[in-house]
């Protein structure tokens, strides 16, 4: 039996999410892979320094990075151990001569 404060509270919560996902805002960043030869698996790094020009400050928040709607897989490196992540990396395979964007969201 679902009570008034329990429908208040689930509408409540679904609004909440709702209202997050549309606060989200996405950032492009472009990977290319100039060479002649299909990389496989390339190691991408991106720095957080180059993710803060693309998004502005991050302060703790960590972001997440999407290809066509589809979430990838990140690692955050903590390099000098300060409590908060240097890079972001992350396994990529690129054709030859193939270019993708990749969205940034905060």
């Amino acid at each position: 039996m679902v009570t008034v404060f329990g429908r208040v509270l689930l509408l409540l919560t679904a609004g909440l999410l709702l209202g997050c996902a549309g606060a989200k805002t996405e950032h492009w960043v472009t990977l290319t892979n100039p060479s002649k030869v299909d990389q496989s698996d390339a190691l991408i790094v991106l720095t957080r320094a180059e993710i803060e020009q693309k998004t502005g400050p991050l302060n703790q928040a960590y972001i997440q990075v999407f290809q066509e709607n589809r979430p990838l897989t990140l690692q955050f490196d903590d390099l000098d151990q300060d409590g908060s992540w240097d890079e972001a990396v992350l396994l990529y395979s690129l054709k030859a001569g193939q270019s993708v964007e990749l969205a940034l969201v905060k």
